[in-house]
């Protein structure tokens, strides 16, 4: 039988065996919204601390913490594994996910394969610039790829526009956004 407290103590173990349930379970819980009201739940095998730790075993150490691989599966042995908190904030729903050599990755573990900032990525895609832009574009961002046109129903940056009309992102704000031309009026001229 495993532990459930040291010295009077709940051991770490416990303690996530103890939240998982009330995250899933517990309506009163404050991340139930996140969990049991998605319909996330605890496999009926772990319903036994026992049985849960024999699959999980213990916690590696204090930076480790149970994760789910799937967001939307429950929490079994063949969905959870104990992960460090830092590669866990890799796998939430609200991460930002990017393709990078062919694989889709956080943009956090993007930047730290680039050896840039997070932050820095973070800022250069916000104004319409690709990954492969944000890599290798220039630090500082102009009204060029901040200035987003509608055309038909796709939104573009100027930048977008000036690559594909071969007129430059001054001519084109200068006639889109300064004069109010439409894009097709702006480079007809």
């Amino acid at each position: 039988m495993n532990k459930r407290h040291i010295n009077g103590k709940p051991t770490p173990e416990y303690t996530c065996w103890l939240n998982m349930r009330a995250r899933c379970r517990n309506p009163n819980h404050p991340e139930f919204k996140n969990y049991g009201a998605r319909g996330i739940v605890v496999c009926d095998r772990w319903s036994s601390f026992d049985n849960f730790v024999e699959d999980m075993g213990l916690r590696p150490s204090s930076n480790h913490s149970i994760e789910r691989l799937n967001n939307d599966k429950p929490y079994s042995s063949e969905n959870c594994v104990w992960l460090e908190s830092k590669y866990q904030a890799r796998n939430q729903r609200k991460t930002r996910k990017v393709e990078l050599d062919g694989e889709v990755v956080s943009l956090s573990e993007a930047a730290e394969k680039l050896g840039v900032r997070p932050a820095t990525l973070l800022n250069r895609t916000r104004y319409g610039r690709t990954l492969q832009e944000a890599i290798t574009g220039p630090l500082r961002v102009g009204p060029a790829a901040r200035t987003f046109v509608t055309v038909g129903d796709k939104q573009f940056t100027l930048r977008q526009l000036s690559e594909m009309s071969g007129r430059s992102p001054q001519f084109l704000r200068l006639r889109i956004v300064k004069k109010g031309q439409t894009y097709e009026e702006a480079i007809s001229t």
